[in-house]
């Protein structure tokens, strides 16, 4: 059974032959807990693992799961090589500012990757 459709509780028109009474506006949400731990694998790298998320029912539109985003940036840390962080626009920044400075005049042709060690085949 959806909540937020057809005959659901929270849609916009809930049936008229039920044993329950919801007052209040035509549009409703509902957010609760998510029972279940969320795990989500993007191109092979664990990106979102979670046992914090909630579910969102809102009128209308399909049940949403949210996720903190603590637990994203923890898990896209967690693959990092060099074991800090994930990097920042500023590691860019300053690789770009290092490649046009004159301490860089003999390299040419060069890829950079600024990636933590992410490209180097670590296993």
């Amino acid at each position: 059974m959806s909540l937020t459709f057809s005959a659901g509780p929270l849609s916009g028109h809930p049936p008229e032959t039920v044993n329950y009474r919801i007052e209040g506006p035509a549009h409703k949400l509902l957010m609760h807990e998510f029972p279940r731990r969320v795990r989500a694998v993007f191109g092979g790298q664990t990106v979102v693992d979670t046992t914090r998320a909630v579910l969102l029912h809102e009128t209308g539109l399909p049940p949403q799961v949210y996720v903190p985003t603590d637990d994203i940036r923890a898990a896209r840390d967690a693959q990092v090589p060099l074991g800090r962080k994930m990097g920042t626009g500023w590691d860019v920044a300053y690789a770009a500012l290092f490649l046009a400075s004159d301490e860089a005049r003999f390299i040419t042709g060069a890829i950079l990757p600024v990636d933590g060690g992410m490209s180097a085949g670590v296993g």
